[in-house]
Parts: structure tokens; sequence; C-alpha cells
């Protein structure tokens, strides 16, 4: 089942944006880079997070998860929407 709510993290430092998607319930990342620690840190809490797979995506979160669904999102995917 997906679920879709957008979580403001923006003011907060690592660790409480990492409580914060704990609390929400999230259980995968697509990100834009991270550090190894903050990495370890998601895992410790069972977020996860396929690091070689979704590291360094850019752009739109849905076009991100449509090109995931399709097999086609590889690190440095850029996921603008088409205009």
């Amino acid at each position: 089942m997906i679920h879709e709510e957008k979580i403001s993290a923006e003011r907060l430092d690592v660790p409480k944006r990492i409580e914060k998607f704990t609390l929400c319930g999230v259980k995968k990342v697509i990100c834009g880079g991270i550090l190894d620690s903050s990495l370890d840190q998601l895992r410790n809490m069972g977020i996860e997070v396929f690091n070689e797979v979704f590291n360094n995506v850019i752009g739109d979160a849905l076009v991100a998860l449509g090109t995931l669904f399709k097999g086609k999102i590889k690190p440095r995917s850029n996921c603008e929407k088409k205009r």
C-alpha cells in the first residue's frame, strides 16, 4: 500500500529528521544525497535506504516514484516533470 504525505524536515537537524520520519511511519527513502552516518542512523531505525540505487536522485518526488516503479531509477536520475 502506498500513502503520500509531505513531511517538512527543513529546519530539523539529522537526528530530529530521522525521528520524525520514524514517527510518521516512513519505510523507504529516495534521496538526493546522504552521509554515511545518516545512512547508518536511518537503517538502525528500520528505514530502508537503497543508497547505491536511489542516491543523488533529483526532481519531483512523484516522478521519482513512478520511475522507481518502472524499474528505471538509477543514481543521478533527473526526475523533473515533463513540460
